[in-house]
């Protein structure tokens, strides 16, 4: 009996060693999944800040304050110097807050 061939343990170990970079993979992929999700609300929080913002200083902000698909809004404004206004335009959820300031004369 003079075959090549792997013996159980070799299988084994081998086996064992796919199996973990296998899990290691996963487990990577898990996390940035959750991290991409993450950005992704706080992303959508900025682009309402933003536009909020934006249609203010155009004129065209009908109300300054409402909720639009989840997310929370405030747009505040506030006399600043040199005859500038401050633009304060809050977004918000339950668990996250993203606040912008501009300035507008």
């Amino acid at each position: 009996m003079n075959k090549k061939a792997f013996t159980l343990i070799e299988v084994l170990v081998a086996l064992f060693i796919i199996s973990g970079v296998f899990i290691a993979i996963l487990s990577s992929y898990s996390y940035h999944i959750s991290v991409f999700d993450s950005k992704k609300d706080e992303l959508k929080l900025v682009l309402v800040a933003k536009e909020k913002a934006f249609l203010y200083k155009t004129g065209k902000l009908k109300q300054l304050e409402g909720d639009e698909d989840g997310v929370r809004f405030k747009v505040t404004v506030q006399d600043a110097e040199l005859g500038l206004k401050k633009v304060v335009s809050k977004a918000y959820t339950k668990n996250e807050e993203v606040v912008l300031y501009d300035y507008v004369r």
